[in-house]
């Protein structure tokens, strides 16, 4: 229903994945059945996705890091400022691609 009331609003969500370590000898080592909850959660995100595609906007941020990029995480799923910074370069291209597309908003120097 977030998804109806914002695009009634001319809004488009931007929607993510949740990254996580694959390392078991990370802090939430012994946590690590959550990763199985996690990566659950990931794919009904990325069906959202896919059925609102032109609806949303969609990062798949678990596949940009997920056993790519371990030493950003402090645990499970925390990660530290270059985590953060990693996301972050990731999620600010997709917004500005979809700003710069959209024909009902107006473009730079207009």
């Amino acid at each position: 229903s977030m998804l109806e009331v914002a695009s009634a609003r001319g809004i488009r969500p931007v929607l993510t994945t949740m990254p996580h370590t694959l390392d078991p000898s990370k802090p939430a080592g012994q946590n690590m059945y959550r990763a199985g909850q996690i990566d659950q959660a990931n794919a009904v995100m990325r069906d959202i996705a896919a059925m609102n595609g032109d609806r949303v906007i969609f990062v798949d941020i678990d596949e940009l890091m997920t056993g790519k990029m371990e030493e950003v995480f402090v645990d499970l799923a925390h990660v530290t400022e270059a985590g953060r910074m990693a996301k972050a370069e990731a999620i600010a291209p997709a917004i500005l691609e979809d700003l710069l597309s959209r024909p009902d908003l107006p473009q730079q120097g207009e």
